[in-house]
């Protein structure tokens, strides 16, 4: 008997306890967001499992606790939303047959629509936030100088740069959450021998071709357009400029294994691209960028093939 079967009754009703209470969890920092991340894998088995009845338990309980303890209102629906309905989207499309692709571009739309909604929904609390630390450093900086000042200033920039960007984090946020828990699903039930859809080699992965079309518009958006449809612009290149840099990362490891680099080797090349930041990050994206539409690999021919 594998080592999991001991422990999948109890697992199975842990995750039933948790997808029902993780409502009254979410506020707690990092509390909140790992509890959500394990409601999602437990979400994605379920369905993967085809075990309906502990789905409905979860959606159901959970969304009776969140209304009962906040009342009806448009982020209880939100918070709710962003991390039960991807993940069901998720595991459901996969277990009915459809393409990793097909799927996780459905699952995007719906964590988008959540994440969205919560910002929306709790905008100024969030700015509030933001404009009471800024303001915090504020007071302080004419008292700083040499490295307190410099560090003063850093964060005062930094925050608003992330109020700026802040409907992106979200959404990349709960996009994480729901990948991560699809990733220890699949490790999961292949521990136990149970039949679970594959994803395709990360050798192979890369951005579709068509998406190079709205990446360019929204570059010109960024560089003519009033600074309101320049902050959505922003938004959205940072959304999908980090997906560009993923796939950029697996043109990089495709051709590394060509070269039949050791390990120790390719540590030291993705530590310089790390050392490099955001420049680092930027040749990536790039890199998948050129990829979506050159398919170097001829990734669309080994697909067909």
């Amino acid at each position: 008997m594998p080592e999991f079967d001991k422990y999948d009754k109890g697992l199975t009703f842990f995750g039933l306890f948790l997808g029902v209470t993780f409502p009254v969890l979410s506020g707690i920092p990092f509390v909140g967001y790992l509890a959500e991340t394990v409601v999602c894998f437990f979400l994605i088995l379920y369905t993967l499992r085809r075990q309906g009845l502990y789905a409905l338990i979860t959606i159901v309980g959970s969304l009776a606790i969140a209304i009962g303890s906040f009342g009806i209102e448009l982020i209880v629906f939100a918070l709710w939303g962003k991390v039960v309905v991807p993940a069901l989207v998720l595991g459901w499309l996969m277990s009915s047959g459809a393409r990793f692709r097909n799927a996780f571009m459905a699952t995007l739309i719906a964590a988008s629509a959540g994440s969205l909604i919560l910002f929306l929904a709790e905008k100024e609390l969030f700015y509030a936030a933001f404009d009471q630390a800024q303001n915090w450093f504020q007071t302080g900086l004419p008292e700083a100088n040499g490295e307190s000042r410099e560090l003063a200033e850093m964060m005062i920039g930094m925050m608003e740069i992330i109020k700026r960007l802040m409907p992106s984090m979200l959404i990349l946020s709960a996009v994480m959450q729901i990948f991560v828990g699809w990733l220890v699903a699949v490790f999961y039930l292949n521990a136990r021998g149970e039949y679970v859809p594959q994803l395709v080699s990360f050798y192979h992965w890369k951005m579709p071709d068509y998406l190079i079309y709205p990446t360019g518009g929204l570059l010109l958006l960024r560089l003519a357009a009033p600074e309101p449809f320049k902050i959505v612009a922003d938004n959205a290149l940072l959304f999908m400029g980090l997906f560009y840099a993923l796939f950029g990362f697996s043109l990089l490891e495709y051709y590394l294994k060509k070269l039949r680099l050791s390990i120790f080797m390719r540590m030291i090349f993705y530590i310089a691209i790390l050392l490099l930041h955001i420049p680092g990050l930027i040749l990536a994206a790039l890199a998948g960028f050129f990829d979506s539409y050159f398919d170097f690999r001829k990734v669309r021919a080994k697909l067909i093939g």
